[in-house]
């Protein structure tokens, strides 16, 4: 790690609506930049206690993805998802967004955030539920960034136009760097 990078390493967040491939481009993306997967907490929780969380649940895995997405390393994070999830999630399933998540909204800092469009085929699991949003939370997510001011780039395309419009995000943004 040099040349101006973040001092606790690069961080990129890969985020947007369920069933969008942030996941596959995390887990693709990280080796490929010689980094790490942080994996999203809430799959494994819901995976374990059930897809129907309570505000509480969901403030819980909020935190946990906090910690692990602010994890020190040395490497650079590939973060599948951040806490713009966890604000429309509590804002959409609750009307309301807890003071606790709207605090690790305004204290997370990512290097890059990739934002990915529900331009692919909707994949179904045990754990995805909103197939007819995708459009609408894809808006919130970008709304949220732009009211914010905070800078995101958009992912999208098919297949390998997808994997090649995140490689040239990144690598737009921190050409001449070691990462």
């Amino acid at each position: 790690m040099e040349k101006g990078l973040h001092p606790a390493g690069l961080r990129i967040a890969v985020t947007g609506p369920e069933s969008t491939g942030k996941s596959t481009l995390c887990a693709g993306l990280a080796p490929e930049f010689g980094g790490t997967h942080v994996k999203e907490y809430a799959r494994d929780f819901q995976m374990k206690h059930g897809v129907e969380s309570s505000l509480e649940e969901i403030v819980h895995m909020a935190e946990t993805q906090f910690a692990l997405n602010t994890q020190h390393s040395r490497k650079p994070l590939f973060c599948d998802t951040e806490m713009a999830n966890f604000m429309i999630w509590t804002d959409e399933a609750f009307g309301e967004v807890p003071a606790s998540i709207q605090r690790l909204w305004d204290l997370q800092s990512f290097d890059l955030v990739l934002i990915c469009a529900p331009d692919i085929p909707w994949e179904s699991d045990a754990l995805r539920l909103l197939p007819e949003a995708r459009e609408h939370l894809f808006d919130r997510f970008c709304e949220l960034y732009q009211s914010a001011a905070r800078p995101f780039h958009i992912v999208s395309g098919k297949n390998n136009a997808r994997w090649e419009s995140a490689q040239r995000i990144i690598e737009e943004n921190f050409c001449g760097r070691s990462i």
